[in-house]
């Protein structure tokens, strides 16, 4: 049995509610071939990333090489993945950043079916642990992970 604890994550109930119609919506997108790529999540997952861990997201939506400052000035490289067919995720330079945060949703190849009762998962990875000559990120390796934070669909954090 999951245990949920209602206090940890504060998000504005209109947030949560566009977000999970968004995901919704993006799922029927697909299933009628209309969105083929996972490319517009990015700034969700960036913005989830922001609120859940408390990062300070780049002004420059370009930046080169990570997306967000931690509060011990550690760079945050936020990739997400929602892709039905995709078994890998780049992760850019690992060089230019010194964590990895991964955003799986349940409809994500990549996502390990042990946290079914998630909708989402975030990984955070320190680019040390990732091998130097890995450009991908593969469900292997995800798999020996353990998700820093998992978020059930009303976006509540699962502890278990």
């Amino acid at each position: 049995m999951k245990k949920i604890d209602l206090q940890a994550i504060s998000l504005d109930d209109n947030i949560k509610t566009a977000i999970k119609k968004f995901y919704s919506s993006v799922s029927s997108l697909t299933e009628n071939k209309i969105i083929r790529s996972s490319k517009y999540s990015a700034d969700i997952a960036e913005y989830l990333c922001g609120k859940f861990f408390n990062l300070k997201l780049c002004d420059n939506l370009r930046q080169i090489g990570f997306d967000a400052i931690d509060k011990n000035k550690k760079k945050i490289q936020i990739k997400i993945n929602n892709s039905t067919r995709q078994t890998n995720q780049p992760i850019g330079d690992k060089s230019k950043y010194d964590f990895l945060m991964l955003v799986l949703t349940s409809n994500s190849q990549l996502f390990n079916k042990k946290y079914s009762g998630a909708f989402l998962v975030v990984y955070k990875i320190p680019a040390s642990k990732i091998k130097s000559e890995n450009t991908y990120i593969t469900k292997t390796f995800i798999s020996t992970l353990t998700p820093e934070l998992k978020l059930d669909e009303h976006f509540n954090r699962i502890i278990a």
